[in-house]
């Protein structure tokens, strides 16, 4: 199953490596922009984005998907679901209904596990 999944702090990197080690595809990787961190206010990356570029996933920093532009990368990404885990901005029906018509299969999991939605994911992908 082809897998967009957003999410932002270390919780969501947890689940984000979950999915890595499953046997599904991370097509895309969406996570907030740096932010600036510190004393020094320097620009740090999310837990997410940390994990992300790891392992070489493509990965979107969108300050908000209300844009057309924002949202061409999930577009492109041809997923199957989308997988959310405390990403922080708010989806917009346009994001949604890029996915395909079977594509109930949004999972939001806000106080799961990451063996949780790896499970959720593998129930999904029995649907395929």
């Amino acid at each position: 199953m082809r897998i967009v999944y957003a999410g932002t702090p270390p919780f969501a990197a947890t689940i984000l490596s979950a999915l890595l080690a499953s046997r599904h595809e991370l097509v895309l990787v969406l996570t907030q922009p740096d932010r600036p961190s510190g004393r020094g206010l320097k620009l740090l990356p999310s837990a997410v984005k940390t994990v992300t570029v790891a392992h070489g996933v493509p990965i979107a920093q969108p300050p908000t998907l209300k844009t057309a532009e924002a949202q061409q990368p999930i577009r492109e990404a041809g997923a199957d679901v989308l997988v959310v885990a405390a990403y922080g901005l708010i989806l917009p029906q346009a994001v949604r209904i890029v996915l395909p018509a079977t594509a109930n299969d949004f999972i939001a999991l806000f106080k799961d596990t990451a063996v949780c939605s790896v499970i959720a994911v593998e129930e999904l992908s029995k649907a395929y």
